[in-house]
């Protein structure tokens, strides 16, 4: 190939050295890393890994290439197989520990798979997920990706969350399964949005006004099941829009002092949401704050 390839700017990148994947920059000469470059004669032939998340770490990626006398030819991965992957990445890139706790959360999502599967498999390809939950289904080197760029601590709390929400997820669809009930959707969105869209409400009360995330049938009665269903609790509203006039930034407090988020909850029969009815939403967006 002849040239200089940069890399390190952006990300962690490491190479296969027939055990395990190590950090790129050993390739590099001495001078030349701290200019992020490596001389692409050290890397043919060898198998290349890149990992990163956006800017606020939101959203991972992982990708992994063959470095050919051509530059890179990006390969692929069966989603199956991402747990050897996550083998080859300890101890270089991640703890055992780690290493294992992330074995353990696809061996949840397999789980969880074969639990949609027995209930309705077309299910599967039509479920909106969160962010980290969609990447281990559908892209999983993207989620492998995202926890090697982070920080220690950063890893912990990522995979304590993550296996949370897999738990959350599992119970949900074991609920129509152990009692033999028919799930009645066609597409389920486990993606919430904490809000209405309306800004005054959603500033003093984030909620779930949104129709359940799976409707199932049982001896013709229809149940309604909602996950991370967030609802309002009882507040001194006049101290909080005292507050909001002096200036103060009180977001997070609203938020930890005003709602309950649940994780599931089944009510019999056929609802859209759980509240008598929704605010009219175009009369509290004209309100001033004082009407709010």
């Amino acid at each position: 190939m002849g040239t200089i390839i940069e890399f390190f700017k952006h990300g962690v990148w490491a190479y296969f050295d027939g055990r395990g994947f190590r950090d790129l920059r050993e390739l590099a000469d001495k001078e030349e890393r701290n200019k992020f470059i490596v001389d692409d004669r050290k890397i043919l032939g060898k198998v290349i890994f890149h990992g990163a998340t956006t800017r606020r770490g939101a959203r991972g990626y992982g990708i992994l290439y063959l470095a050919s006398p051509q530059g890179l030819i990006m390969l692929s991965i069966d989603r199956r197989e991402i747990v050897k992957l996550v083998n080859l990445s300890s101890p270089h890139f991640l703890t055992e520990q780690h290493g294992k706790q992330i074995e353990k959360l696809f061996r949840w999502r397999d789980k969880i798979s074969e639990v949609i599967t027995s209930l309705k498999p077309e299910l599967l390809g039509n479920i909106t997920w969160s962010e980290d939950i969609s990447d281990m289904f559908e892209e999983p080197l993207n989620y492998l990706g995202k926890i090697i760029s982070f920080s220690e601590q950063g890893r912990e709390r990522s995979l304590r969350q993550v296996e949370k929400l897999l738990h959350q997820i599992y119970t949900l669809f074991m609920i129509p399964k152990v009692v033999y009930g028919e799930v009645l959707n066609q597409h389920i969105r486990l993606k919430q949005y904490m809000g209405c869209g309306i800004e005054k409400v959603d500033f003093m009360m984030p909620l779930t006004w949104g129709s359940p995330s799976l409707k199932f049938r049982l001896d013709n009665t229809v149940y309604s099941v909602w996950h991370e269903f967030s609802a309002p609790h009882p507040v001194d509203v006049g101290e909080k829009l005292r507050r909001l006039k002096d200036g103060e930034d009180i977001f997070s407090v609203i938020k930890r002092e005003t709602t309950r988020r649940f994780d599931i909850i089944v009510m019999k029969g056929d609802y859209d949401t759980l509240f008598k009815e929704k605010p009219k939403f175009g009369e509290v967006e004209k309100m001033s704050l004082e009407e709010f």
